[in-house]
């Protein structure tokens, strides 16, 4: 029995080990793998990047250095006239050009040395066979050329073009075109781009790695090919453009190759695309492909391997040795707390104790196996106890979590209360009651254990207060903006909710989103009608939310970026939501912001006239009011001043009934009010005041003058 008990252990000690060990290396060893590669193929793909800079310089220098040989072509061609093809050969060798031209203005070539190089090279007049070696008008290669005569260009010019097939010898010019001083003649210049292999050749010197490097046209043609150990004419080489559809480096055989894209003087070139050297789009530039050995790499990757390797059998030895050890002194306290055990089971004696000696695991679960017998009894007796505490510590965390947003919107309102508008009055008056409504709603589900009621409700009036609160809460700090736009049709936005909890839910999107942003940005919020569904999303363009963390959010106890953060507020907000029979989605991309969007089915108006508005000073009447409406199942929305509901009135349909005491306190007059609201759209306004109807025969916007009572029977 004991044997096999060591046995298990060991190799239960053991096969841990060295999974881990295997594991452990495996992961280390193929991070550095890909760490190596990853920077090798770095270090080649900025090679060829920095190559391909070179090569772009050159193109703009030897650009500029054909365009002042071309002026010196211009003055001597003005002060001598034509020249013949002997002066062309003599100014070419003074200018160190490859060919100069003379065109007259139907594009004809009237003067070249070209003629001259001919007629010396037997090669080249067996290639013509006798004819005249240009008789082609310069015009049918681009007809853009002819704008040089025409006097809307002053220089045309093309990229590094190879020459046509079957000429006797390779050459890579690149030509510039000029007017001469009066426009009747085009002046041409050919620039010998022969020093590319040189180029390319000097930059695969010094790495021994690199095996090839070519540059090529867009329609795969060579324009320079270097190799370490071949030598390939430029004839023989052409890319398979297939190869650079996407310029990522590409492994092939022993080889890595990469890919630059090289631009050019110029990219838009119509004698290229003549010639068919440009891509389908018409665009020309120069493509380099760079070859690398990967055997460097290879042999690196080789060499960490065999240390690992080394590395893992002498810790493989180890856990060995230390497994047998560990093993034989573990079985044996086992066996001895295993009999005390027993002991205990069959005597049922529970003032019987197991040796608990040592500080290792199993002298601390000897321990707490003693101290499980001493306390299961108590812990019988505490449990229900425990359980009525732990539901009122979830209470108190929700009031508390709850109640911070009405208390931080009134703190920052209460410093300058003397001087509070009647505006700033309404939004501490909404928050106060908020917070009573709040208290008062989650005493009465932690006692009755039942959710609240859910009715229609307008939601754009909702969302308009609770905007109005933040504004107050968060108006010292300038670099916050909040957005919010009623919709013109903010009757239409209806859903089946609870007032208290929707208000509850968009405040603590609003300041999840404002705590997002670190100081300084935007919260949005926006009602979309989806037909049969109404949408709230509210967006910051804070910091954003890592996708690890996405998924988990609306979970409670889940948070991310708030200091003390309980994840109350959006577990509350999706547990709503999904109450209401709607859903709650969290979109978010790292360093561009959040958008947390709320979708509840679409319901019915609560009634025909939609909520209904007292706007009153006298704390008694709002109370009445309130207890009217609520017996009779009325939206009642009680305002103790008329700037309260200005600052929130474009959240509620313009059908909405509105009463209103005269005198309103502050010497603001609800009259006046009244006309402030039928301006901005209201037609159904009522003062419920004591006065008589004749002192407000003048105001044809009231529709109706009734008493202070309620007008439900």
């Amino acid at each position: 029995m004991r044997s096999r008990l060591a046995f298990k252990v060991f190799a239960a000690i053991f096969s841990i080990t060295a999974a881990t060990l295997a594991l452990t290396g495996s992961v280390i060893l193929r991070r550095i793998a890909a760490d190596s590669e990853r920077d090798y193929l770095r270090h080649y793909a900025n090679l060829a990047g920095q190559i391909g800079d070179t090569l772009n310089q050159l193109d703009k220098t030897t650009d500029l250095i054909a365009i002042n040989a071309l002026n010196a072509f211009r003055e001597k061609e003005r002060r001598g006239g034509l020249l013949s093809n002997a002066e062309l050969a003599r100014l070419r060798d003074e200018l160190k050009m490859e060919n100069l031209y003379i065109l007259d203005r139907r594009g004809v070539f009237q003067r070249s040395d070209w003629y001259i190089t001919v007629a010396e090279d037997p090669k080249l007049r067996a290639f013509y066979g006798g004819k005249p070696p240009l008789t082609t008008s310069l015009f049918s290669y681009c007809k853009d050329y002819r704008n040089l005569v025409a006097g809307t260009s002053t220089l045309e010019r093309t990229p590094i073009i190879p020459n046509p097939p079957g000429l006797p010898y390779e050459r890579i010019n690149k030509y510039l075109m000029v007017p001469n001083h009066d426009r009747s003649r085009i002046l041409e210049a050919s620039v010998s781009m022969d020093f590319i292999g040189e180029i390319l050749k000097k930059a695969l010197k010094p790495d021994k790695n690199v095996v090839s490097i070519g540059l090529y046209t867009p329609s795969g043609d060579a324009l320079g090919y270097v190799h370490h150990q071949e030598k390939t004419p430029l004839s023989k080489q052409h890319l398979d453009m297939a190869e650079t559809a996407s310029l990522e480096p590409r492994t092939v055989g022993e080889n890595f190759y990469f890919y630059a894209a090289v631009e050019p003087t110029v990219d838009d070139c119509c004698e290229c695309k003549l010639k068919q050297l440009t891509l389908p789009n018409g665009r020309y530039y120069y493509l380099l492909k760079m070859g690398v050995s990967r055997t460097a790499l290879l042999e690196r990757l080789a060499r960490l391997r065999e240390i690992f390797l080394a590395f893992g059998l002498a810790a493989l030895l180890l856990s060995v040795a230390t497994a047998v050890l560990v093993s034989r002194k573990l079985v044996r306290r086992l066996e001895q707390m295993g009999a005390k055990i027993r002991q205990i089971a069959a005597s049922d004696d529970l003032s019987l104790r197991v040796d608990a000696v040592g500080a290792d695991e199993v002298g601390v679960l000897g321990r707490r196996f003693n101290h499980m017998l001493g306390q299961l009894e108590s812990s019988r007796q505490k449990l229900a106890s425990a359980e009525r505490d732990r539901a009122y510590a979830d209470l108190a965390r929700q009031v508390a979590h709850d109640i911070r947003a009405p208390l931080a919107a009134m703190g920052s309102l209460v410093e300058d209360f003397s001087q509070l508008s009647a505006e700033k009055r309404g939004v501490v008056d909404g928050a106060l009651g908020r917070i009573r409504d709040i208290a008062s709603e989650l005493l009465e589900k932690y006692r009755a254990k039942a959710p609240a009621a859910a009715e229609p409700l307008a939601l754009a009036a909702s969302v308009s207060a609770i905007v109005a609160e933040k504004a107050a809460k968060y108006r010292a700090n300038t670099a916050v903006t909040l957005l919010w736009s009623p919709p013109a049709d903010a009757g239409a936005f209806v859903a089946t909710a609870d007032r208290l909890d929707f208000e509850r839910l968009v405040s603590n999107l609003v300041d999840n989103g404002v705590e997002a942003l670190g100081g300084r940005g935007t919260v949005a919020l926006a009602l979309t009608d989806l037909g049969t569904d109404v949408r709230l999303e509210v967006h910051d363009d804070g910091r954003g939310i890592p996708p690890e963390v996405l998924g988990k959010l609306g979970r409670k106890g889940a948070t991310f970026g708030k200091a003390g953060g309980s994840g109350l507020g959006l577990h509350h907000a999706k547990a709503c939501a999904e109450a209401w029979g709607g859903s709650l989605q969290v979109r978010s991309e790292p360093g561009r912001g959040t958008t947390v969007a709320v979708t509840l089915p679409k319901a019915s108006p609560p009634s025909a006239e939609g909520p209904v508005v007292l706007i009153d000073d006298d704390p008694l009447v709002r109370k009445t009011w309130e207890v009217a409406a609520k017996a009779k199942g009325k939206d009642l929305r009680a305002f103790d001043s008329a700037a309260g509901f200005l600052a929130v009135c474009a959240g509620f349909p313009p059908q909405t009934r509105v009463y209103l005491d005269s005198d309103l306190g502050g010497g603001e007059r609800g009259e006046k009010a009244a006309a402030e609201l039928h301006a901005r759209g209201f037609r159904n306004l009522y003062l419920a005041t004591g006065h008589a109807p004749e002192e407000f025969a003048g105001d044809p916007h009231i529709k109706e003058v009734l008493g202070k009572d309620p007008p439900w029977p």
